[in-house]
């Protein structure tokens, strides 16, 4: 016949420090989950934005550069891309 035995803790894990100390680690490691997570969001948020913003330049930059003379000289006083239509269909992979 096999016996089962009880699993008993050690002695210091017993202990109410011992508790209160898991029970702090346990805490500061959910708090810094809670606060590492936005702030990674945040730093990918601001880097999309940058990207967007430079590619937005180099878009105009290279307008200019190839653009018929007329363009070019109301491409000069532009510093930013009003609008634009994106077909969001092309990043579709399924074919149709």
């Amino acid at each position: 016949m096999i016996r089962s035995r009880k699993f008993s803790l050690p002695l210091f894990a017993r202990s109410l420090s011992a508790r209160l100390l898991v029970l702090t680690i346990v805490f500061v490691m959910l708090a810094e989950v809670f606060i590492y997570a936005p702030s990674v969001s945040n730093f990918r948020t601001n880097w999309l934005k940058d990207e967007a913003e430079s590619a937005h330049l180099a878009i105009l930059a290279r307008l200019r550069t190839y653009a018929r003379p007329e363009l070019t000289q109301a491409l000069r006083n532009a510093i930013e891309i009003d609008g634009y239509d994106y077909d969001w269909s092309l990043n579709d992979t399924a074919e149709h």
